[in-house]
């Protein structure tokens, strides 16, 4: 498996398991601090040890809302992952 498989497999496994967590432990509602609870998640996981350059929380919630912002221009539900593969990839 190449690292953007594992990335994409990483980002969909993060994502299943904070669904998961707004309906259960949230009750439904909207994490609106979701980039510090997926920074959080990715790490524990060892994401950071994917990459030669420091992965920190911070730098990751940073990279995590960029590519929010940019998820939100466009309507395609595997644009988000696609981005953060690209951001973290260059």
């Amino acid at each position: 498996m190449d690292l953007k498989e594992k990335l994409l497999e990483l980002l969909k496994e993060c994502g299943e398991a904070h669904k998961k967590y707004e309906a259960e432990e949230l009750g439904g509602k909207t994490d609106q601090d979701w980039q510090s609870w997926y920074a959080t998640f990715l790490l524990e996981r060892k994401f950071d040890e994917l990459f030669e350059e420091e992965v920190t929380a911070e730098s990751l919630k940073q990279s995590l809302e960029s590519a929010s912002k940019k998820h939100k221009e466009i309507k395609d539900k595997n644009f988000l992952a696609r981005i953060l593969c690209r951001l973290f990839l260059i």
